[in-house]
């Protein structure tokens, strides 16, 4: 471990700091775009999203993952939304940061599976409402999980293997409705349920192609 003279600190007080601020900006300004983006790690996740008291975003969105919104899916790659009722619905957008993002068509109060293929690397997921930002002033925050490649520890692989286990059973319903009440227990979403209907219609699908890439 190199330590510092503490002679030289005594003489050159003031010095240091802002010659090492100097640097560290200057190497600020040479990271790679794709390094000085790659902060998923420090983003805040939060599998419910949505739900502004009015406007376009006024409707619940949330992940269907574990309650930390850290996920890693099995092989087939499944994730699920849960879209809560809206007066006027609108599309959803998804997002998988450096992946791409997609706009889904608009749906009523139910269920979406989406089959993604395996995960070759730790991805951000955003879902949110699409909506015209300028004309809804009220914007909510988007849900957030993080999509793993491989957990990282014994409880996150319990976890993910209790949802995914629990999106294998939704993959069976596929085009059918499925009882609120069970989904809710399921994923501790409990308190959602004096917003939704008895019964939420399955919808199943793959994403087509990315609408902008990231």
């Amino acid at each position: 471990m190199i330590t510092p003279n503490d002679s030289v600190l005594r003489q050159q007080p003031k010095a240091k700091a802002p010659l090492l601020c100097a640097i560290v900006a200057a190497l600020a300004t040479l990271l790679p775009p794709a390094v000085a983006a790659d902060n998923t790690s420090s983003m805040p996740l939060h599998r419910e999203g949505g739900a502004s008291r009015d406007g376009c975003q006024a409707r619940r969105v949330v992940h269907l993952v574990p309650t930390d919104s850290r996920f890693t899916p099995a092989q087939a790659g499944r994730i699920a939304i849960l879209e809560g009722p809206a007066p006027r619905p609108t599309r959803l957008q998804v997002r998988l940061l450096s992946q791409g993002e997609w706009t889904l068509p608009a749906q009523s109060a139910g269920i979406r599976l989406i089959t993604l293929g395996p995960i070759s690397k730790d991805l951000l997921w955003e879902s949110s409402p699409f909506c015209d930002l300028a004309a809804d002033a009220n914007g909510a925050p988007p849900a957030r999980s993080l999509l793993l490649q491989r957990s990282s520890s014994h409880g996150e692989q319990a976890a993910s293997r209790r949802v995914e286990g629990l999106l294998q059973e939704l993959a069976s319903r596929c085009g059918a409705s499925v009882d609120t009440d069970s989904v809710l227990r399921g994923f501790n979403l409990e308190h959602l349920r004096p917003q939704l209907p008895a019964q939420l219609p399955l919808w199943c699908g793959r994403l087509g192609s990315s609408t902008a890439a990231r």
